[in-house]
């Protein structure tokens, strides 16, 4: 499973989905840059920034 974020949310909805994606150990994407008041999180937790090009997925076989 792979979480893809838009900017069209909330930021706390966001923030929340990001977090369980993290505990439940996901590899969690965010569509364009991080969201600068949460950079430290998101970098803690490992977050993808994908610059807007969705392309950046790559499935693992």
């Amino acid at each position: 499973m792979r979480i893809v974020l838009s900017a069209s949310k909330k930021v706390k909805e966001k923030v929340f989905e990001i977090a369980m994606g993290f505990f439940y150990q996901k590899k969690v994407y965010v569509l364009y840059e991080y969201y600068e008041p949460y950079v430290d999180e998101l970098t803690g937790w490992d977050v993808i920034p994908l610059h807007g090009d969705i392309a950046n997925i790559t499935e693992k076989k």
